[in-house]
């Protein structure tokens, strides 16, 4: 490999890594400026109902033992207790106080910690405080780099965090405003919600061909797969559980035997009172597939007619609290800085509340890399030796949800947004798969949500008449190259 390519390569993995190195140089060198002994660090392992708490200098003098405090009134006032002893008694310069965001159970003590230490926090009083969490994974590394195997205690955590202080590591600590906190609670009640109708959908499509047999089949996909055989009948070829065919049976009718005893009238009558319309083309299919089905014996339908039945209910009730969790977002997008996203083509208010919460607190990032790090999207380096430039896959240390999302918003801003639309073709024409030029869209939507939600600024679209027709010139040249690589893999596959 030339000198030529490796030196992009080195570039990409210098910006990547150099908030680290930045951060804890930085840190050093104040830390060496003030004087390890002018700071204080106080710890805490946050449990459920046990916090750990400890208490040192930065030159190592443990001044508090780990001891257990309840989580009560109590607790926490002997916390603060201890602390406004410790900065008496010590006079430091600097407090670094902090510890892991458990869950939800570090978020009652860490709001009085900052309503009680706001002064001082703000810069406003002295000494000086940094309120810091530790990512729980961080805080599993250092602990093993001290036993070299699983040895985990609540002191043993504490040490572990003592370490990542030393060295300036962690973030800001930030909790959610009402707001924020809202917008998270709902995206998060979407996500599970959407996951359950991904569940009853596999649950209904088996029950659906246990009972409807052939209801179900993609003509297009099974004349490729079985050319030269007779096509089947099916009621509904793709997304059945979206279609108004499908779901008045399953509502309605969801024993096949009702719907062989019931006249033309009847039928008709049904769809027209719940979808509208009906003709004799419904009628057609509807008894073609029932002349062509075989159907289980009526006391083994009936049972599972029920379970169906139930199952589809579910199904509806499942989709209406997912339609009601994206009405309550709407109104809530507007009061954030998020609000700026949703001007941006082919995104909306849903895209803006997913980012929001998937990164929190905004201020907590000092650029966009860092929430593409955070999203898991950074590739790994393990380069050694005489190949110093490996790069490989991306780590998805992250929030799985959070870069779907991000993958979502790159593909649909692909599609809508001339700029986005570029930079996907550039990276196709380069090679890339479309997977990966989705990814590259991604990347640089990321950069325009982080700097339009840090600044809470308005997006400015930027997209010209020059730039949309290139894109549409480009677009028709896309769609050729992807059906020729489509068309090489299958030839391809072919070859023995």
């Amino acid at each position: 490999m030339t000198q030529e390519t490796i030196i992009p390569v080195e570039k990409r993995l210098t910006q990547l890594e150099g908030h680290y190195t930045d951060q804890v140089m930085a840190f050093r060198q104040r830390l060496a400026h003030i004087g390890p002994e002018q700071v204080l660090i106080v710890l805490l392992d946050v449990g459920k109902n046990i916090h750990w708490a400890t208490a040192s200098t930065a030159v190592g003098v443990e001044l508090v033992r780990p001891h257990r405090l309840p989580t009560s009134q109590q607790g926490l006032s002997d916390f603060m207790g201890q602390v406004d002893h410790l900065v008496r008694e010590q006079q430091p310069q600097l407090v670094l106080l902090g510890h892991e965001p458990s869950g939800v159970y570090h978020e009652t003590w860490a709001r009085a910690l900052m309503e009680r230490y706001a002064p001082h926090l703000n810069g406003q009083a002295k000494p000086a405080f940094e309120y810091k969490f530790f990512n729980p994974y961080q805080v599993k590394l250092a602990r093993q780099q001290t036993h070299l195997r699983h040895r985990k205690t609540d002191p043993r955590d504490l040490a572990a965090m003592l370490d990542l202080a030393l060295r300036g590591l962690g973030y800001p600590a930030f909790l959610a405003t009402d707001t924020e906190l809202l917008i998270r609670q709902e995206v998060n009640f979407i996500r599970a919600q959407t996951r359950l109708l991904l569940r009853l959908e596999q649950q209904l499509r088996q029950q659906l061909d246990r009972l409807w047999p052939g209801a179900v089949v993609n003509l297009k996909q099974f004349q490729r797969a079985h050319p030269g055989m007779p096509l089947p009948t099916p009621l509904i070829q793709t997304d059945p559980f979206q279609r108004e065919r499908l779901r008045v049976l399953l509502a309605h009718c969801p024993n096949p035997y009702q719907l062989k005893a019931m006249s033309d009238d009847q039928i008709l009558a049904l769809y027209r009172q719940h979808v509208g319309r009906a003709g004799p083309v419904l009628l057609n299919t509807l008894h073609t597939w029932a002349d062509n089905a075989v159907l289980p014996p009526p006391d083994v339908a009936a049972p599972l007619a029920e379970q169906l039945h139930r199952l589809f209910q579910q199904y509806i009730h499942t989709e209406t609290l997912i339609e009601e969790g994206r009405g309550h977002l709407i109104p809530l997008v507007p009061k954030t800085s998020a609000r700026h996203i949703v001007p941006i083509p082919g995104l909306g208010e849903y895209d803006a509340a997913c980012y929001m919460a998937g990164v929190g607190s905004i201020q907590r990032f000092r650029r966009a890399a860092e929430v593409w790090s955070f999203v898991g999207y950074d590739p790994i380096q393990d380069g050694s030796g005489d190949r110093p430039d490996r790069v490989g896959h991306i780590s998805k240390h992250g929030d799985p949800p959070f870069r779907d999302s991000l993958f979502q918003m790159g593909f649909r801003t692909a599609l809508h947004y001339a700029p986005l639309t570029l930079t996907f073709l550039e990276a196709f024409d380069r090679g890339l798969s479309e997977i990966e030029a989705t990814i590259h869209a991604a990347h640089r939507i990321n950069r325009i949500c982080f700097h339009l939600m840090l600044y809470d600024e308005p997006f400015e679209n930027r997209s010209t008449p020059q730039l949309e027709a290139e894109m549409a010139r480009r677009w028709k040249l896309f769609k050729a190259a992807k059906k020729h690589r489509k068309s090489r893999r299958k030839r391809g596959r072919r070859r023995p």
